[in-house]
């Protein structure tokens, strides 16, 4: 009795579907275009990468076996400390082909500064007995400034030596910077995806919506005639 219940209730959802198929798949289409028209109008991000290691006699079997975690704090409160203060960002903004569409529309020095710290990524990869590898990453509209920063920053640390784990260490680019080829956001699929899911959703709230009418509407008239 239960399983005869439960198969009608999926034959009249699935007659229900049915009846407004061409109302679901309509609203379908628009919501994947409203979406897939916003994501095409976002502005590409780009990002580069940097891969950096620090070696020290001072980087103890102890000290190896620092958490992850503690040695991304370390590295990261340096940066914001000393590799991306105002004034060691200073010889990145002053070059005049970086941020020139920002600097032409009046965007300040203390703006960009902000964006910079807000958007690179300094974190670690391995951490042995004797040294630390670390990478950097900086994320851009513009291929050439993410690149140009990423490297800057790369820099900033090389000429640090001796200020994050102690004296004797040596900090060292593995890899530079290169002009990223792709972009890394916005995924559009996932936004042409969602406009799919999320069509296919509010078509059925409305198709229900249209059955509950209906539904009330037919007993209103029985009952009228009755």
């Amino acid at each position: 009795m239960y399983a005869q219940s439960e198969r009608r209730e999926k034959n009249s959802f699935f007659q229900m579907i049915l009846k407004h198929k061409w109302g679901i798949l309509f609203i379908t289409f628009i919501s994947v275009i409203l979406l897939g028209s916003y994501a095409l109008r976002l502005p590409n991000v780009y990002e580069s990468t940097a891969f950096l290691a620090i070696s020290s006699p001072n980087i103890t079997s102890r000290e190896a076996n620092l958490t992850k975690e503690a040695i991304n704090q370390r590295l990261i409160k340096f940066t914001q400390e000393k590799v991306l203060s105002d004034s060691s960002l200073q010889a990145v903004l002053s070059k005049e082909n970086l941020f020139k569409e920002e600097k032409a529309n009046g965007v300040t020095t203390e703006s960009l500064a902000i964006k910079i710290r807000a958007r690179a990524l300094i974190e670690s990869e391995s951490i042995n007995e004797n040294s630390i590898s670390f990478r950097i990453s900086y994320r851009d509209q513009s291929q050439e400034n993410a690149q140009a920063v990423t490297n800057a920053i790369a820099e900033k640390f090389v000429g640090s030596q001796g200020e994050i784990i102690g004296k004797g260490e040596t900090i060292k680019i593995i890899n530079t910077a290169n002009s990223p080829n792709r972009h890394i956001a916005p995924n559009r699929l996932k936004f042409i995806g969602l406009g799919f899911v999320s069509g296919i959703v509010i078509g059925l709230m409305f198709a229900v919506l249209f059955e509950f009418v209906g539904f009330v509407r037919t007993k209103k008239l029985t009952h009228a005639s009755s």
